[in-house]
């Protein structure tokens, strides 16, 4: 009888970086936890995924990740994302299904007031750190 291993990890690094960025964490988590299967992903624009950066919308980044998981033949998740990617997880995980999307952890995000878009010029009456994340 197979056991069953759990849900793989799936770590979406942020704006600036790329897979690559993710490399120390794969090798610990390597070593402290074997078993555990580890994808990296790549935005779009970035390492051959194809996207223009100055175009690619949420929706592009989402769909690429969910292409890459996919791919790699993985079948309930866990994603780790960081910075900017903390705005795909609930598109990822709507894209996923709740058969297939473990949970989520952020590190290092941005979570834009509700009422604002991604792009807007923030100007509401939260705090000035608030309103720089909302222009984020």
């Amino acid at each position: 009888m197979a056991v069953d291993a759990g849900p793989g990890l799936v770590l979406v690094h942020g704006a600036a970086h790329t897979s690559v960025c993710w490399a120390p964490t794969i090798t610990e988590l390597g070593r402290q936890a074997p078993d555990l299967e580890v994808t990296a992903v790549d935005l779009p624009g970035r390492r051959g995924v194809p996207g223009d950066l100055r175009t690619a919308t949420l929706d592009d980044y989402a769909d690429a990740v969910v292409d890459q998981i996919n791919a790699a033949g993985l079948g309930e998740v866990v994603l780790a994302v960081h910075s900017m990617s903390g705005l795909l997880a609930p598109g990822v995980a709507a894209r996923l299904g709740s058969e297939r999307m473990g949970s989520y952890g952020y590190s290092g995000c941005p979570v834009p007031d509700s009422r604002l878009g991604v792009h807007s010029s923030g100007e509401t009456s939260r705090s000035k750190r608030d309103r720089r994340l909302s222009r984020w």
